[in-house]
């Protein structure tokens, strides 16, 4: 069994090599680094690379992580047989891993961490989720029109269940987030500046008819002629803002 990777990195050169340090498993593990420093990509097009390369490779499994966590010892193995246990009775076609950064004073004490914790939640954490490379197979890829990032992991899920499969966060996988490092890592600049989570934010409402959790179109933007594993070309329409209060909201961001 092999397990495919996927790290896109934008400026957290030394987590991501911590990252990569803290990888354990008994399992033949291959690591590809998604330069998105270099290549500008959004966040769902690095995934959407890591996907074809990784079944490219004819790896077993796909994960895919943020640039900013680290791995307790046996978080990946807990992963593989959570997937291979759930995935014919539950439907199961994405496992997570747990976040314990409040539990921890010291983030690497995630290294030696013992993971105490079992049972399966239907809330997929997308800092570290593991997938079958041909998802997209069945789900489709993710979606590249949420520039840079945010509201695809979201998009995502919401397919995942109109396709009548789950992804579920593992209990046992635990890992440690160290959360909003590429953002803080660019004071000057933010990497997703509110106007662009306002704008992506319209972008889903289009997209499904309703913030993530009030969802009303089952197919998206509430056209027949796409299916939940299809988007429009990026860029391809305007965004349409109907609610008024988010429209107001855009308005009074400082430009």
């Amino acid at each position: 069994m092999r397990i495919g990777i996927v790290i896109p990195v934008l400026n957290q050169f030394q987590k991501a090599v911590d990252a990569i340090s803290s990888i354990r498993s008994q399992y033949d593990c291959e690591v590809k680094i998604i330069p998105n420093y270099r290549e500008d990509n959004c966040l769902s097009a690095a995934w959407n690379a890591g996907l074809r390369w990784s079944r490219e490779r004819r790896h077993s499994f796909t994960l895919i992580i943020n640039d900013d966590i680290l791995f307790a010892p046996d978080t990946i193995d807990n992963m593989v047989h959570s997937f291979l246990k759930l995935e014919t009775g539950k439907n199961c076609v994405m496992i997570t891993g747990s976040n314990v950064r409040n539990l921890l004073s010291n983030p690497y004490d995630i290294l030696s961490y013992k993971t105490k914790s079992k049972g399966y939640e239907e809330h997929p954490d997308f800092a570290c989720f593991m997938v079958r490379p041909i998802i997209s197979l069945n789900v489709g890829f993710f979606d590249e029109n949420f520039i840079p990032a945010y509201f695809e992991d979201n998009d995502y899920h919401y397919r995942i269940n109109l396709r009548g499969l789950k992804a579920f966060s593992d209990a046992s996988a635990s890992y440690f987030h160290y959360g909003s490092q590429t953002q803080n890592a660019s004071q000057s600049s933010p990497v997703v500046p509110p106007m662009c989570f306002e704008i992506n934010r319209a972008y889903y409402i289009e997209k499904w008819g309703g913030n993530p959790g009030n969802e009303v179109f089952s197919n998206p933007y509430n056209d027949p002629e796409y299916t939940f594993k299809s988007w429009r070309p990026v860029s391809s329409e305007p965004i349409l803002i109907s609610d008024s209060s988010l429209l107001n909201n855009l308005l009074q961001i400082p430009m």
